[in-house]
């Protein structure tokens, strides 16, 4: 079988006041056996205590790599990434 393997890139900027948090992922094709890498992008990323969710891959297709942030202490949790599960959150520490 052929793989893509995807790294993750957590790069998280509020863009406007609206209540609602969304994240978002780019749509990316590529070559089988290549490594891509995505950027994680959000709008409304404001006054938030914490967050958290997942990303949900179809494992037969992509495998996972890695995953980093630039600007925040995001906590992935990988144990599950061989069955397409990748979980993560964040919380502001001084709870601000």
């Amino acid at each position: 079988m052929k793989y893509i393997s995807i790294l993750i890139w957590f790069s998280l900027i509020g863009f406007s006041q609206n209540n609602s948090l969304v994240i978002y992922m780019d749509t990316i094709q590529a070559e089988p056996n290549t490594n891509v890498l995505t950027n994680v992008y959000s709008d409304n990323f404001l006054n938030l205590i914490s967050f958290q969710g997942t990303i949900e891959f179809n494992p037969e297709i992509l495998s996972y790599v890695t995953s980093f942030s630039d600007n925040l202490a995001i906590n992935f949790g990988e144990t599950e990434t061989s069955q397409g599960i990748l979980t993560y959150s964040w919380y502001d520490g001084s709870l601000n």
